[in-house]
């Protein structure tokens, strides 16, 4: 009887520590596709305070957007700064101010998130 209940105990820990190790695999490479996840962390938080947009760094220019929004939050962001939109190209958005241009990419880091960068 003794032999298997720890049997028994074996394979249940055997089972939980392998659920543990793909669900930390998951989550540390959902996590860490950038190199510092402190930034994105605070973005997070920023945006759960009823926030369309949240600056996660500032050389290069990196903004976090939940992904729902499109890319709404950061168009009226460039235009509150006196860009016009011009162009989509991909993943690409083309911005124009006084016969400049600016070039912002986007990239999707998690489900609900988006990323950009210029």
């Amino acid at each position: 009887m003794f032999i298997i209940k720890k049997k028994m105990h074996s394979r249940t820990i055997i089972i939980v520590l392998s659920f543990l190790l793909i669900f930390s695999t998951v989550i540390y490479t959902a996590l860490f596709q950038e190199d510092n996840v402190i930034p994105i962390i605070k973005g997070i938080i920023h945006l759960n305070r009823d926030n369309s947009i949240a600056e996660i760094s500032k050389e290069p220019k990196k903004y976090l957007t939940k992904s729902e929004q499109g890319s709404l939050p950061i168009v009226e962001l460039m235009e509150d700064e006196g860009w016009q939109f011009d162009d989509q190209l991909g993943s690409g958005y083309i911005f124009s101010k006084d016969s400049k241009d600016l070039l912002i990419i986007s990239r999707q880091y998690t489900r609900k998130y988006r990323i950009w960068e210029y």
